[in-house]
């Protein structure tokens, strides 16, 4: 059985929000809470958070959905010491053949988003695969196991773009109508506007 683990990050210090965005609570919620509850709903194997900042407080909000933590001591220096954490202990796990990495912030994707790139991986069984909503690049985005290597050797704040763009010749982009891959929540504006948004449509 192919074995695909979720890689939530939501180890950043939120130092454009003024406060930890994973745990503002909007709705009844925690906005990670809503992030898990989307992977819950999609055909994700298992899902592993790395943590950082607020670690504590983000278990406390969690501590009743089935999901693993790693801890990433670097979480200061940036995404990518995040990502690095996480790629390093899913390459530890010998049955993990991909890893589908997403934002602890990024509620809004649907959960049919996630479910389609898991079923193109199973078709293709490409290297990586980004989604795209209206010509722009979003996450999640999945990475089989014959990139952890490369995304081993990051740096930076860029995430895993380098290696996305070192090896575009390997990357299947799909076309998605979802919004929600390319909604970042910097301010707690953003947060207030983008739900206000999200509810009219509903």
């Amino acid at each position: 059985m192919i074995r695909i683990e979720g890689l939530v990050l939501a180890a950043g210090l939120s130092s454009r929000m003024g406060t930890n965005k994973m745990l503002i609570k909007v709705n009844g919620s925690v906005i990670i809470e809503k992030t898990i509850a989307v992977l819950m709903e999609s055909p994700i194997s298992n899902i592993t958070i790395v943590l950082g900042n607020c670690s504590n407080e983000i278990m406390k909000a969690l501590e009743y959905y089935p999901v693993n933590f790693i801890y990433n001591p670097d979480y200061e220096s940036g995404m990518s010491s995040s990502i690095k954490c996480g790629i390093k202990w899913a390459a530890e796990q010998s049955d993990i053949e991909a890893v589908l990495v997403i934002l602890g912030d990024m509620p809004f994707i649907k959960n049919d988003t996630i479910s389609f790139l898991i079923e193109e991986y199973k078709k293709n069984n490409s290297a990586i695969i980004v989604p795209r909503y209206k010509g722009r690049n979003g996450h999640p985005v999945l990475f089989s196991r014959e990139m952890f290597q490369y995304i081993l050797t990051i740096k930076g704040d860029n995430g895993a773009r380098e290696v996305i763009n070192n090896f575009s010749d390997q990357v299947l982009f799909l076309d998605v109508d979802d919004p929600g891959i390319t909604i970042d929540l910097d301010t707690k504006q953003d947060i207030v506007n983008i739900f206000k948004d999200f509810e009219k449509e509903k």
